[in-house]
């Protein structure tokens, strides 16, 4: 459901037509999952707060674009649920990363 929500997103807010980026990759201690797409990003004052219910970035794309606001909350509460993480690295104007955060199963 989370990886469903980031995907959902990416085909969302970025141009029809631009590609994204699903990536995995793990350490000793977590297994990380990222949404790599190729949109407007996310301005620095939105980048916490998107992550709240019923919150969405503030500009004239995410008003214009269907949506509730709770997905990426439910992203983030998924991961907690999981003892994880969630969190978005962008650069407004050239895209943004949504990485989950996992940790690692112990033997």
């Amino acid at each position: 459901m989370a990886i469903d929500n980031l995907l959902s997103n990416a085909l969302k807010y970025a141009p029809e037509g631009t590609p994204y980026q699903v990536l995995a990759w793990a350490d000793d201690t977590e297994v990380r999952i990222a949404v790599r797409d190729h949109g407007p990003g996310i301005a620095p004052k939105d980048r916490q707060r998107i992550f709240e219910p019923f919150v969405r970035a503030d500009d004239r794309l995410s008003q214009a674009t269907e949506g509730s606001g709770i997905g990426l909350s439910l992203v983030r509460h998924v991961a907690r649920a999981h003892g994880g993480r969630a969190w978005v690295e962008s650069t407004a104007g050239a895209g943004a990363t949504f990485i989950i955060a996992l940790p690692r199963r112990q033997p």
